[in-house]
């Protein structure tokens, strides 16, 4: 059996990276990124756009499905904005956008949103990280960047229960249209609101289960703001990304479809 969780080689994706020590390694991975899922019994895709590539590059259609992540609702509990903040001894009055990863890429569409938004602070969950320092320095925001360093696990859901919204930006390039961040479904966990670039699945979840707004990197600022300023959005969105997570996105569902798929595979 072979998970398919990223868009790995050619441009834009994971792999394509301008230098490399061992130039062999990335030819060897991007042979054997396809390879696998051809000589696999079954494939199983984590995003539309993968499991159209499956078919794509010739893996039978039988042999392969489409199975997201799901969402940690037993790990990350809801708490109210004012609970958790008094929690961790924030400012209740401040607007704050939240981010989570250990990966922390296309902050810049944040950071320019934020740059708009004279008031919003933007708080990262994940490892202090110099880059998105000096990018926040870049765009005038550093005075609001609130890095959090690593948290534990046991308090993620308190850390994300800070944010009135959370942010998901996306820069359009294939390892983005092949995923499905894990990030979103922590998001809807927390039963926060998330604006999202409007990017592969990320943009369907959005749209289908109402949990957020979409936005392209020049109306990432409006989305923002409609959600801080509208508190009755805010929290219908936010009820409804921890009902999604907690039915369509949650494991036990999950688990039922990949057992029923191996167990055809291996009648097959």
């Amino acid at each position: 059996m072979a998970d398919w969780a990223d868009w790995w080689s050619g441009p834009g994706g994971i792999n394509d990276v301008p230098t490399r020590r061992v130039p062999a390694v990335g030819k060897f991975e991007e042979w054997w990124e396809l390879e696998s899922k051809l000589r696999a019994d079954g494939v199983v895709t984590i995003s539309t756009v993968l499991h159209q590539r499956a078919l794509d590059i010739g893996c039978p259609r039988e042999r392969v499905i489409q199975i997201p992540n799901g969402a940690e609702t037993s790990l990350i509990r809801c708490y109210p904005v004012s609970e958790a903040r008094t929690q961790l001894g924030v400012p209740q009055e401040r607007p704050i956008i939240g981010f989570l990863g250990m990966s922390q890429g296309d902050m810049e569409i944040v950071m320019g949103a934020l740059e708009q938004l004279g008031n919003v602070w933007l708080m990262v969950v994940g490892p202090k990280n110099a880059r998105v320092l000096e990018q926040a320095r870049s765009f005038g925001i550093e005075d609001r960047l609130w890095q959090t360093d690593f948290v534990p696990e046991e308090k993620l859901g308190l850390y994300l229960a800070c944010a009135d919204v959370m942010c998901l930006p996306l820069a359009d390039r294939a390892a983005n249209r092949g995923r499905l961040s894990g990030k979103l479904l922590y998001y809807m966990a927390a039963g926060r609101p998330t604006v999202v670039s409007p990017i592969g699945d990320h943009k369907t979840i959005i749209d289908t289960f109402q949990v957020g707004l979409t936005a392209a990197a020049d109306a990432f600022a409006p989305a923002v703001d409609r959600l801080l300023t509208n508190s009755e959005l805010r929290e219908r969105l936010g009820r409804n990304a921890r009902r999604t997570a907690e039915t369509e996105f949650s494991w036990p569902r999950l688990i039922v479809q990949l057992e029923a798929f191996y167990q055809r595979i291996l009648q097959n």
